[in-house]
């Protein structure tokens, strides 16, 4: 029940950040052209997630669904260690999401600075402060929230680099017109004639 409950959590997650391209339950056994296979050869990917990576390319596929049944014997050859491994290839490999949660974490953090300086020149104009710690205290939020902004803008770049580095193709053509003869939906009308 575990192992399936996780299962549905990452495939659900896997949606969200990667899009709905992703199938349900998909496993990383599957037939594939030599197209395919050549197009997965000249990507430069370390830690490829098959799963979600065929997929992402945009070849025409199918689906072959079956039934599991339950394990015979044995064990899986599959532990936890290894399934948040999965995890963690998928998102990093897919998606800059962990970049934007650290951009948003600095937004919200500056913000957090700024409503704490504004407590702390309350404090110091009330008189509730002791010399050098507003000036000390406002200093530090400051820098600190420009640093964990700048920290998140640096990871959008960055994000945007390592996509482009991954190299994978845009778009595939999937048949060149100039070299398949084009059969038209309906046949030939005769010259001087109206279609209906």
């Amino acid at each position: 029940m575990f192992k399936r409950r996780t299962a549905q959590l990452y495939y659900q997650l896997m949606r969200r950040l990667v899009g709905a391209e992703v199938p349900a339950q998909a496993g990383d056994f599957r037939l594939v052209s030599r197209e395919v296979i050549e197009t997965l050869r000249q990507l430069p990917e370390r830690t490829p997630v098959y799963r979600l990576l065929v997929p992402a390319l945009g070849f025409a596929s199918a689906e072959v669904r079956y039934s599991r049944e339950v394990r015979a014997a044995g064990e899986t050859k599959y532990p936890l260690p290894r399934m948040i491994a999965l995890a963690w290839d998928s998102v990093a490999n897919f998606s800059a999401a962990p970049l934007r949660l650290a951009t948003w974490l600095g937004a919200i953090s500056f913000l957090a600075c700024l409503g704490l300086i504004g407590f702390g020149v309350v404090a110091y104009l009330r008189g509730l402060t002791i010399p050098g710690w507003t000036s000390t205290f406002v200093a530090v939020l400051l820098l600190g929230g420009v640093q964990l902004v700048c920290l998140g803008l640096l990871g959008e770049y960055v994000g945007r680099i390592y996509a482009t580095v991954q190299g994978r193709p845009t778009y595939h053509v999937g048949a060149d017109s100039a070299e398949t003869e084009l059969t038209p939906p309906f046949p030939a009308a005769p010259v001087g004639s109206a279609r209906g």
